[in-house]
């Protein structure tokens, strides 16, 4: 199993154009995927370990899977829904927040995950799942941990990005304003 690093992808910038009403912000960078293979490799494993650390693993990777789908519906509402130019700390903003405390919540998870697979790992190993199949599970939940942060991070790019179009040159990615750097 190859992991595979996000964290160069390119994010939005303050001058990119605005998504299109039904598009998806977040999808256009952020390493979005299909979670039914992901799935199905903990479902295996909660099925065939035999330990309470094992299917205390398996739930917290479907507590991420949960997490994370709840999140990607935030990004979706919050595409869908119009725009309100009326406060910043509306509709997409918001949405986008909500998507964002899934995430977080789906990374502690994996790392749980992967917490319990080594506690597993320490306690017992079958001829299903040897130490070489744990460990792979283990590095599993790490990689996916580091994908819910990437997809977080261009969401946090996309809300400064938000913030910028709404604030203009008072509110910047690096904290300081656009006056501020003319200097």
């Amino acid at each position: 199993m190859a992991t595979t690093c996000y964290y160069d992808t390119p994010h939005p910038q303050a001058g990119d154009p605005l998504p299109s009403p039904g598009e998806q912000r977040s999808s256009r960078n952020a390493p979005w995927m299909p979670l039914d293979d992901v799935a199905a490799v903990w479902a295996a494993f909660g099925r065939e370990a035999a330990t309470a650390a094992a299917t205390k693993a398996a739930s917290e990777a479907f507590a991420a899977l949960a997490e994370e789908r709840h999140a990607l519906r935030s990004v979706i509402e919050a595409a869908q829904g119009p725009t309100p130019a009326f406060s910043l700390w509306s509709g997409p903003f918001l949405k986008c927040e909500r998507a964002l405390e899934a995430l977080s919540d789906a990374a502690m998870h994996w790392l749980a995950a992967a917490q319990e697979v080594a506690h597993h790992a320490n306690q017992y190993s079958s001829d299903t799942w040897d130490q070489q199949h744990l460990q792979d599970l283990t590095k599993q939940a790490l990689e996916q941990r580091l994908r819910v942060w990437t997809i977080a991070q261009h969401l946090l790019c996309e809300q400064m990005t938000l913030c910028q179009r709404y604030y203009g040159d008072q509110c910047s990615c690096a904290g300081t304003t656009q006056k501020e750097t003319e200097r």
